[in-house]
């Protein structure tokens, strides 16, 4: 067969025509089965989003149990949220602080409970320390149950006791006292400033109020005026007196005549004061001295004349203990009733407080009965100095002469104890004796045993 030549023979635009055909039946190049592949995953991700899209939008579905784990899903798949901000971290966050708090609370609990049983026994221990302890002077420790002193370790009840009576201070003492006193005798103490008139009386001039003093021969100071008649005139001349005149005639008062019988009595009586104050001296300044020295050893020697030192130390003869001890029984011996009485008559001051009431004696003789070397320091000078005081305003009066300030303990008011010495009663071999028969000599100012 011939072979014809045709146009389209070698024809590039041919070729490439049947070449395209050719393609479009040729199999699928492994690019694009990837890019189908890829297309259909995207797709198939696409509906899924969308699916969980309408799932989570949905009202209805917030209560269900997969609702956050889809959420979850959606948000992170479409790069809405973190990781950090997903449901499932927010309640792994809760979750830890949660447990954190739980053990902070467990802790704080048992901290709790250990400082609780802690306290509870030290509070066990200190309340079965005060059980055994002594009770102090004016407390009171009330009677504790077997049941209640059971959970401290005590199989019995324990009783109530009481501590010591607590000693009274001056100014309660001073009350107690004005409680027991007639009503005449509380209104001049309560009224101290009442005016006075010094009267004559059969044991010398003495103070009276002046309703007391109506209808009684006042005491003439020297100087004063005696009022007389109208021309100068006056009545009978005692026997043994004698009229003074001033300078112009006039009647002053009277004096007695020297030699004469008023002289004489005058001289008697003098006698008397000054014997009765050279016992009054005498029998005070034991009480009074003795104090001081005790006081003295005290000062020089606490340890051994106070507390355990004195009661261990306090039989032994020659010890300080022993010396304070001997000192504080001879104030005592000195302050009987009787002395006191006779030493008021002869005080100066104090012979116009009359006579020493049983109240006065008491709360001297009660002050007195506290006076022991075992207490403590303090309590042993505080009650030798309050002794000092309640003695010397039973004899010479309240406030007269010198006393003790208990709150700063020194020495005040009233003429030194050098310027006492100087008196008749205290002079250098005054022999004295007490109701024991025991003798003592002044020597150098100070008491001596002889």
């Amino acid at each position: 067969m011939p072979i014809r030549s045709s146009q389209f023979f070698n024809n590039p635009q041919f070729a490439q025509a049947a070449s395209n055909l050719a393609s479009l039946f040729e199999p699928p190049s492994g690019a694009d089965a990837a890019g189908w592949a890829e297309a259909n995953a995207k797709k198939q991700v696409a509906s899924q989003l969308a699916q969980q899209f309408d799932y989570i939008t949905n009202p209805a579905n917030q209560a269900a149990p997969d609702y956050q784990r889809r959420a979850d899903s959606y948000m992170l798949a479409t790069g809405g949220i973190n990781p950090t901000q997903s449901f499932f971290a927010q309640n792994q966050n809760d979750a830890t602080k949660r447990r954190g708090d739980d053990i902070t609370a467990a802790t704080s609990r048992a901290n709790n409970a250990d400082d609780n049983a802690r306290a509870l026994e030290v509070g066990q221990l200190g309340g079965l320390a005060d059980f055994y302890k002594p009770v102090g002077e004016g407390e009171i420790r009330p009677a504790i149950p077997q049941d209640v002193a059971g959970r401290f370790g005590v199989t019995r009840e324990l009783p109530a006791d009481q501590g010591r009576v607590k000693p009274l201070t001056d100014d309660q003492l001073k009350a107690a006292i004005l409680g027991q006193m007639p009503q005449s005798a509380q209104e001049a103490a309560a009224f101290g400033n009442t005016p006075v008139e010094n009267v004559v009386t059969p044991n010398g001039p003495r103070i009276a109020t002046r309703l007391d003093a109506i209808g009684q021969e006042p005491v003439i100071a020297k100087g004063q005026t005696i009022n007389v008649g109208g021309n100068n005139d006056i009545g009978t001349i005692p026997a043994g007196m004698q009229v003074i005149r001033d300078g112009q005639g006039n009647v002053t008062g009277m004096k007695p005549i020297p030699g004469g019988p008023a002289a004489k009595a005058d001289a008697d009586s003098a006698a008397q004061v000054a014997a009765k104050s050279q016992t009054r001296n005498a029998s005070a300044d034991i009480v009074v001295d003795d104090i001081d020295r005790a006081l003295a050893n005290i000062d020089a020697s606490p340890m051994l004349n106070t507390g355990v030192g004195a009661a261990v130390t306090g039989a032994v003869p020659g010890t300080p203990a022993f010396n304070t001890s001997a000192l504080i029984d001879t104030v005592k011996a000195n302050a009987g009733f009787d002395k006191l009485q006779a030493m008021r008559e002869a005080s100066p001051t104090g012979g116009a407080l009359g006579a020493v009431s049983d109240a006065e004696n008491h709360m001297l003789q009660a002050a007195i009965g506290n006076l022991n070397t075992s207490q403590n320091t303090e309590q042993l000078q505080y009650n030798l100095k309050r002794v000092s005081n309640i003695y010397r305003d039973i004899i010479d009066g309240p406030g007269n002469g010198q006393r003790y300030d208990l709150k700063t303990g020194a020495l005040v008011g009233g003429p030194a104890p050098a310027q006492r010495s100087g008196l008749p009663g205290t002079a250098d071999g005054t022999i004295i004796q007490n109701s024991a028969g025991d003798k003592m000599v002044r020597r150098g100012g100070k008491w001596e045993p002889m």
